[in-house]
Formats: C-alpha cells, sequence, structure tokens
C-alpha cells in the first residue's frame, strides 16, 4: 500500500508508477476532503490517463450529503466507503474490486475473539457520557489499548476546533471551516462519540448551505457544547496501563534496548504504524537513551508523523554514546 496525501499527489504517482516500482497499482482508496486537489478532481483528472479508464476507485467519505455521493459516481468512482470504517465493509470492498487472481487465494484471518470482546480483558475501558466505548473499541477491531490511544490522540489534537472554526469564518476561509468541522465529525465517529458527531455535523451543514452568521455560530456553540467536556474528561481518563519501570542498562538489558530502537527505526522508516504499538509498550526502557528528544518523538510518533519522528529518533542517537554493536546509525 502506498499512501500520499492529497489528489495531486496520488496524479502523479499514478502517471509514474511503473518507471518508479516496476508495476502497477490494482486499485484506489480515495479520500474526498484533501487538501491542493479534493478526491473529486482527482478522480476526474485520473480517468483522463491512458489506461486508467476502469482502474477501481473507492471514495472513503464521511459526507451525508446526496449530492456528494452523486459527484462521485459522476467522477467515476466504482463505490464508496462510509467512514468510520469498518473492517469487515473494507475487506469485502476490496475483495469486490482488487483483480482475481489465478492462484489460490489464502482466507481472510479470522479473529480469535467476537466482536466487541476485548483481546485484552484487563483494559478498562471509559464510561464518558456522549461517548459508546464498546462501539469505538468494535471500530479498531476490538482492541482497546488502540482505542485508549486514539481517544488520548482525540483529545490532544481537537479541543480547540471549534475556536479555530471561529477564527477561519472571521478570515472568510468558509471552506477552511467546513473542511474542519467535516473531519471533527469523522473522527467522532470513529471514536464513537455521537453527539459530537452529529453537532459537528450540523455545523458543516450550515457551512455547507450558507446559513446565517447567526446559525453558524449556534452551530459551532452546540459543537463546543459536547467538545470541550468529553477533551476534559478523556484527560482525566486514567485507564492507559500504567508504565512499566525504566529497565536497567547493562548486560542483557541493553541487547534489548538495541533491539527495541533498530526495529522502531525500522518501523518509522517503512511508515508503519506499529511504530505506535511499539512506542507505546516501550517508551519508558527507549526515553533514557534517546535523552532530551523523547518527549519530541512521542509527539510526533502519536500524531503520526512518522518521516519527522524517524530524523528526531536518529537526531537523538547521534548525540548518545554507542549501544552494543549492531545499533541502528544515524543517517
Amino acid at each position: 500500500v502506498d499512501v500520499v496525501g492529497d489528489g495531486h499527489q496520488a496524479l502523479l504517482r499514478l502517471c509514474t508508477s511503473e518507471q518508479l516500482i516496476g508495476n502497477d497499482y490494482a486499485l484506489i482508496l480515495m479520500d474526498m476532503q484533501m487538501p491542493v486537489m479534493d478526491g473529486i478532481e482527482a478522480t476526474e483528472l485520473i480517468r483522463q490517463l491512458p489506461g486508467r479508464e476502469t482502474l477501481p476507485i473507492v471514495a472513503m467519505t464521511a459526507n451525508a450529503f446526496a449530492e456528494d455521493r452523486q459527484r462521485c459516481l459522476a467522477a467515476g468512482m466504482d463505490d464508496h466507503l462510509a467512514k468510520p470504517v469498518n473492517p469487515k465493509k473494507l475487506y469485502e470492498a476490496l475483495l469486490r474490486w482488487l483483480p482475481t487472481s489465478t492462484s489460490s487465494t489464502p482466507a481472510l484471518r479470522q479473529d480469535t475473539h467476537s466482536v466487541g470482546e476485548s483481546p485484552r480483558a484487563s483494559t478498562r475501558l471509559p464510561v464518558i457520557a456522549g461517548l459508546n466505548s464498546e462501539i469505538g473499541q468494535q471500530t479498531v477491531g476490538g482492541d482497546p489499548e488502540f482505542y485508549l490511544r486514539l481517544l488520548h490522540m482525540f483529545a490532544e489534537n481537537h479541543g480547540s476546533d471549534a475556536s479555530q472554526m471561529r477564527s477561519l469564518l472571521a478570515a472568510g476561509d468558509f471552506t477552511g471551516a467546513r473542511r474542519m468541522a467535516h473531519s471533527l465529525k469523522g473522527v467522532a465517529a470513529t471514536i464513537a462519540a455521537e453527539k459530537l458527531r452529529a453537532t459537528s455535523f450540523a455545523a458543516e451543514t450550515a457551512l455547507h448551505d450558507g446559513a446565517p452568521s447567526e446559525q453558524m455560530e449556534a452551530a459551532i456553540h452546540a459543537l463546543e457544547a459536547e467538545l470541550l467536556p468529553l477533551v476534559s474528561a478523556i484527560g482525566q481518563f486514567d485507564g492507559k496501563q500504567a508504565e512499566t519501570a525504566p529497565i536497567g542498562i547493562d548486560g542483557e538489558d541493553q541487547q534489548n534496548v538495541r533491539r527495541l530502537i533498530e526495529e522502531l527505526d525500522r518501523l518509522l522508516a517503512e511508515d508503519d504504524t506499529r511504530a505506535i504499538d511499539l512506542w507505546c509498550d516501550s517508551a519508558a526502557n527507549l526515553a533514557p537513551t534517546i535523552g532530551p528528544l523523547a518527549n519530541r518523538l512521542a509527539d510526533e510518533i502519536s500524531n503520526f508523523t512518522f518521516d519527522k519522528a524517524l530524523l528526531t529518533l536518529r537526531e537523538a542517537l547521534a548525540g548518545r554514546p554507542a549501544l552494543p554493536a549492531g545499533t541502528a546509525e544515524a543517517g
């Protein structure tokens, strides 16, 4: 899977894919709300490229507007997946649109736990007004620890969304304000904050319809009334796993730190989201070696800016005493 940040980058990648990677793409998952070039324009231009007339394109959208769905089809998309993405429906769409292989296809792995059943029953889920933790956990494949990390990332990154929307409106950037409401609606649905999703949708609708300024402010105020208490409650929730005491730095423990750093370096270099799991499980052990840059590294990993995190990790290691042979080198 290759990931790009906007429709223009997708277009460039498709124009050069055969030369760059020696093969071609089988399917595109196309987000609708993107900067620079949105999903509609990108799809229309892709359909004009030689040999791309029938390349499967599946829209990824949280939009509930009928005209948006129609625009997807008119632009040449083949299907759409609603956000938040249900893993089962994603697999069904992939099986529906990916080319069939002449060789036998391995069966999809069946989860060993039933839907809604936690694989780590000891992890406590939050009980917060306006948040359906059980549904939210299902959205992320039944992993309670990952769901809790999503909640804390949400609280850290979206607490000021309402005030930012007001600033965008004051600057006349109605498109930016609507995009922010749309994004908040999507993440609220992902964490199963239904009331916040509903108020975000109401704000998006008001911006979409060009409502009077008083109505827009009322919609943002209602959104904020749901957002701020939710962010505060998540921030106070103590359901995170207790931090593990740092291990020593002698002998075998030193070798363990080296292996963890090598693995983290590799995962960050490959844009692999398992870097988040590794850091959350091992931060207490790695921080003494990372040194003063550990907090910056943690922020970059939690915000999925893996390219920056990789540079930070290597910068930190460049200024630290060498670990035993085999440690990932800076550079």
